[in-house]
């Protein structure tokens, strides 16, 4: 959800908290918490995967397990 505030003060005051007018779910915090604490975007994966491309950086979390075994 992009926001832009606005370059006055007084506006971008109003703008900014508007953003604290509504509850957010518990679901959407443990969501953000998560990103937050594990340095990874958040949005959905069309999203994830332009941020990789553009940074260079890997966004999104590893998939869990071993890795498949190289024959040789």
């Amino acid at each position: 959800m992009p926001v832009k505030l606005s370059r006055q003060q007084e506006t971008r005051a109003k703008r900014y908290q508007a953003l604290f007018k509504y509850h957010i779910p518990e679901e959407e915090l443990v969501w953000i918490r998560s990103a937050t604490h594990s340095d990874m975007a958040l949005g959905n994966e069309r999203f994830k995967e332009q941020i990789e491309r553009l940074t260079g950086r890997r966004v999104m979390p590893r998939k869990r397990g071993s890795k498949p075994s190289q024959m040789g």
